[in-house]
């Protein structure tokens, strides 16, 4: 019994040195590999499940070895350390400076090109949308641009702010645009263009309207238009777009036609006139200033205006 007692205690003592010397490397303090095999507790004579619970102990300090790992030290008068805080105090400062010297702002940007700075995006927003509104406002429409219009938030400094503003004339210079519009064609031929179809549609009934309109004169109550009419969507300028108002006096004058004509020996308004067929009348109207008494000289230069109406009417 004492010599199974002192192969026991040997035994442990053997094992004991077994778990120092394979669970860490002594020299580098670093955690090595651990290998169970080489713990044998076979020659080991235990009581009941004592072996079988040794194992299991074993095996948890092999896994708490393996995820140990060493802790890294280092010094606050590192050269790296002092080298990396300079580094970052350095560039914080020049994050104040730079701030206190500039002001917010953004760019402007059309097409790719930065055409000035506003104060916020919406300012920004706020006259292009001017710019559009301006030139569409004479015919009652806001103008559209197929320019590239960003706005690109930035910061610049103060002094220079309102040397790179952005100014309505500035942009006047660089935006580009167009209204929708619609063209009015009578015969096949292009007579003005519009800013909407319901706007043609109001010339064409106020120009029935003005030779129906009922008076002592005007026994005619309906008319119709014997040329076709037809509209056609188009994108145009602004300065293009007339308004409706314009477009009816075009009508009711009607096309106008200028000629000259070079008066001959013997000839009067009359005469000429009749050369023409035309009314006397209407010859003078061709010729500001001249009556029927004034005297015509052969070889003298006069115009002869003549009238067509852009749409025949004819009476039901």
């Amino acid at each position: 019994m004492k010599k199974r007692g002192i192969q026991h205690n040997k035994a442990q003592r053997k094992n004991s040195k077994r778990i120092s010397s394979f669970g860490t490397d002594n020299k580098a303090n670093k955690i090595t590999k651990v290998n169970l095999s080489k713990f044998n507790l076979g020659n080991i004579k235990l009581i009941g499940d004592t072996k079988s619970k040794m194992n299991e102990m074993l095996k948890s300090l092999a896994a708490k070895l393996r995820m140990a790992r060493p802790v890294p030290s280092f010094s606050w008068r590192s050269p790296k350390i002092i080298a990396a805080a300079l580094t970052v105090l350095v560039t914080f400062s020049i994050g104040v400076i730079y701030y206190n010297q500039t002001a917010a702002a953004t760019y402007v940007v059309i097409n790719g090109e930065k055409v000035g700075v506003v104060k916020t995006e919406a300012a920004g927003q706020e006259i292009v949308q001017k710019v559009l509104q301006e030139r569409g406002q004479a015919v009652n429409t806001l103008a559209k641009t197929h320019d590239q219009v960003e706005y690109i938030n930035t910061r610049v400094k103060k002094g220079e702010f309102w040397d790179k503003s952005l100014t309505k004339d500035k942009l006047e210079s660089k935006l580009s645009s167009y209204l929708d519009g619609y063209k009015l064609v009578i015969a096949n031929e292009s007579l003005a263009i519009l800013p909407s179809k319901e706007a043609i549609d109001k010339v064409l009934k106020e120009y029935q309207d003005y030779y129906t309109k009922p008076s002592e004169a005007n026994k005619i109550s309906s008319v119709q238009l014997v040329e076709s009419i037809n509209s056609e969507a188009v994108e145009v300028q602004p300065q293009d777009v007339k308004t409706a108002e314009e477009v009816l006096k075009l009508l009711t004058e009607g096309k106008s036609s200028v000629m000259e004509y070079t008066v001959e020996e013997s000839d009067s308004w009359w005469l000429i006139a009749r050369k023409n067929d035309m009314k006397t009348k209407e010859v003078l109207a061709g010729n500001p200033g001249a009556t029927e008494d004034t005297v015509l000289q052969p070889g003298q230069k006069i115009k002869l205006v003549t009238v067509t109406p852009y749409l025949t009417v004819l009476s039901k």
